[in-house]
C-alpha cells in the first residue's frame, strides 16, 4: 500500500511543513474564538483528542493523549469511566518501539508517543487527575487499526472495527458521542460521520491530516468540531476540502 500524501493539493512534499503550519495559524485565528466550552475531556482511541486540543490551543485535560486503542477496548473503557481509570496499568513486553501497558490487566494500550513506559506513566497519571467526568465528549476512530502493529496485511483485516462495536459504542450513555467513518455500514445513525469521499478505500486515509488551505484536519471537514464542543450537536459541513 503507497503511502498517501499528508494534503490533497499539489504541493512538493518538502513545503508541507511550511504550509500546514500557516493555515493551522489561519485555524486558530478563526475558531479559537468560536470556543466558549473551554472545560470538558475528550477520550479517543486515537490521537484525533490531543490533535483538538492542540489545535484550539487547551491543556490535555484527558489521558487519552498519544496512544491507540483498539475500538473493541475503547467500548470496554468507556462503559465502567472510573472503574477501568482506577486500576494500575502494567507493562507489557512487546516487539514495538514503543511503550505497551496493560489497564487493569484487560484493556491494551499503545504509548505512540512515548519512548519509555516510566515517561508514559508520568503523562499518564498527571493527566488522570484533570479529568472532567461531568463534561466528557466520545470519539471513536475506527479507521486508524493497529495496522503496522502486526507483520502482515492479514493482521490488519482480522482486526478491523465491526459494525457491532460501532453499535456498542453508540449505545454508551453519553450525551456526546461521534464516529467518524469512511463504511456506510458502520454509519447508521446521527452520531456517525460518513465520509463519502474515502467511501472506495480499504485502507482510509489517517483522518488528521490537515488541509494546506483552512488548517482542518479531515475530519473537521465532515464535522464542526468547535460547534460540537459548544453545543454536543453534530453539524455536518456539506462543502469540503
Amino acid at each position: 500500500m503507497k503511502p498517501l500524501r499528508r494534503n490533497h493539493l499539489l504541493i512538493p512534499s518538502r513545503f508541507e511543513d511550511y504550509f500546514e503550519k500557516k493555515a493551522l495559524a489561519r485555524y486558530a485565528k478563526k475558531n479559537r474564538p468560536r470556543l466558549v466550552n473551554h472545560v470538558f475531556t475528550i477520550l479517543a482511541n486515537s490521537c484525533v483528542g490531543a490533535q483538538i486540543y492542540r489545535d484550539l490551543g487547551l491543556r490535555f485535560d484527558t489521558p487519552l493523549v498519544g496512544l491507540y486503542i483498539t475500538p473493541e477496548d475503547f467500548v470496554l473503557l468507556l462503559q465502567d469511566l472510573r472503574y477501568w481509570f482506577a486500576q494500575p496499568v502494567v507493562e507489557e513486553k512487546t516487539h514495538l518501539p514503543f511503550p505497551v501497558g496493560l489497564l487493569g490487566g484487560r484493556i491494551r494500550i499503545f504509548f505512540r508517543s512515548d519512548n519509555t513506559f516510566q515517561e508514559a506513566m508520568f503523562k499518564w497519571e498527571r493527566r488522570l487527575q484533570r479529568m472532567h467526568y461531568d463534561n466528557v465528549f466520545c470519539f471513536l476512530n475506527p479507521l486508524e487499526q493497529d495496522f503496522g502493529f502486526y507483520p502482515s496485511e492479514e493482521g490488519y483485516k482480522t482486526h478491523l472495527c465491526s459494525v457491532e462495536t460501532v453499535n456498542r459504542f453508540l449505545e454508551l450513555p453519553y450525551s456526546n458521542k461521534v464516529v467518524v467513518t469512511n463504511k456506510r455500514q458502520l454509519a447508521p445513525t446521527n452520531e456517525c460521520v460518513f465520509m463519502r469521499r474515502y467511501f472506495f478505500l480499504e485502507y482510509p486515509p489517517y483522518i488528521g491530516i490537515i488541509s494546506c488551505i483552512t488548517g482542518r484536519r479531515i475530519f473537521d471537514r465532515y464535522f464542526d468540531v468547535v460547534h460540537w464542543l459548544n453545543t454536543g450537536k453534530i453539524k455536518r459541513r456539506f462543502w469540503r476540502l
